[in-house]
């Protein structure tokens, strides 16, 4: 189709859009080749963020060091946005990465999972490179344990009114059972469902998108069914999203986490239990973690690959279809534009791109160790 637009208007530059294309379809080799040959990483600050994101994807420290060098030079010394590099989603991976290569030593990584995000894309990557037919070619085939059941959460009584739209969706979807938690209600299914450290944990999330990351885990664990995030809409029929799902059905984003706005699952699934260990856990303990590390996408992806490797480790099969976010996209239509996403009572205004303090610092410390490039 590009290339027929570009044979059709002479001149017209579609590279940033096949760039897009390429990244969404998960094939980041391609997609680097294109804009480093292009000159399309040097447009701005954003195209340098993409593509320093593409390098951490696939583990390329040496690479993403360059291009993150790049970024803070471009923004410019003494800019506040270049003194706060470490803090967004990119430098606390990019940190995270040095200190894996720092301490992971050969064939070590695999017992890292639950911890580092790094060796986790590694084993799940591993796991989709073997798997027939490939994740890209995912088709429906036993039908799904998964409940009819559609669960979402809004922290307050009532949704805004764009917001509540969008949500409607999901709501008149034929044939589910829909359930919206706000705060309140949450409480009390945790407290009746699990126990008080469930609710003190919930209790302690530093934002609604730590309460609601967590509370989709326990409450898929308990009940099953589907769970969504308030601004993703519906643009399919989610029973055909089920079929062929088995146990567990989610999707890996463009970067290559495994995202946590729609996950399709039965009550019990071995990764929910996991999940919500861990998430339970660094919610007690006060971690520092920004959001999407401490109980967001950065987290699910090391429960799956904790799973995995227990599913190995036991010769037991993966009870697990993992599709590529843009299949999951003509189901569902993530993240949706709203103007309430502008206003400061938005839920992820300053929460989810958060880096560890312990992990600036010994990022830091690695890098003066060998006199690289210090992003803090």
């Amino acid at each position: 189709m590009l290339d027929a637009l570009e044979a059709r208007f002479p001149g017209t530059d579609l590279a940033q859009q096949r760039l897009r294309l390429l990244i969404d379809e998960g094939r980041p080799d391609e997609a680097l080749a294109l804009a480093e040959a292009g000159g399309l990483m040097a447009r701005n600050v954003t195209s340098r963020d993409e593509t320093l994101r593409l390098h951490l994807c696939q583990g390329r420290l040496a690479e993403a060091e360059r291009v993150a060098g790049e970024i803070v030079r471009a923004l410019g010394v003494g800019n506040h946005h270049a003194a706060q590099f470490s803090v967004t989603l990119s430098g606390a991976m990019l940190n995270e990465l040095r200190i894996f290569h720092r301490v992971a030593g050969q064939g070590e990584g695999r017992s890292l999972v639950r911890d580092i995000y790094e060796p986790a894309r590694q084993v799940i990557d591993a796991w989709e490179a073997r798997l027939s037919p490939p994740p890209g070619a995912f088709a429906p085939g036993a039908p799904a344990a998964i409940p009819r059941r559609i669960v979402q959460y809004w922290n307050a009584e009532d949704p805004p009114p764009e917001v509540g739209k969008v949500m409607e969706g999901w709501r008149r979807a034929a044939g589910f059972d829909y359930r919206c938690h706000n705060r309140a209600s949450a409480l009390r299914f945790l407290a009746q469902t699990y126990d008080d450290r469930h609710a003190r944990a919930f209790r302690l999330a530093n934002n609604a998108a730590e309460e609601c990351d967590f509370l989709r885990l326990c409450l898929l664990l308990a009940e099953g069914g589907i769970y969504s995030d308030a601004d993703d809409m519906l643009a399919g029929d989610p029973g055909a999203l089920l079929a062929g799902a088995g146990g567990m059905l989610v999707a890996r984003e463009p970067f290559r986490a495994i995202a946590n706005n729609v996950i399709c699952a039965r009550p019990g699934h071995p990764v929910l239990k996991i999940a919500v260990d861990m998430a339970r856990e660094a919610l007690l303990s006060r971690a520092n973690d920004g959001t999407w590390s401490k109980t967001g996408p950065g987290l699910f992806t090391r429960a799956i690959a904790a799973y995995l490797v227990d599913c190995e480790t036991k010769g037991t099969e993966p009870d697990l279809r993992i599709m590529p976010q843009y299949r999951l996209n003509r189901f569902v239509t993530p993240h949706v534009r709203l103007s309430y996403k502008t206003t400061s009572k938005y839920w992820n205004a300053r929460s989810r791109d958060a880096a560890t303090p312990t992990v600036r610092a010994l990022a830091r410390l690695a890098a003066g160790e060998r006199g690289e490039l210090a992003v803090a």
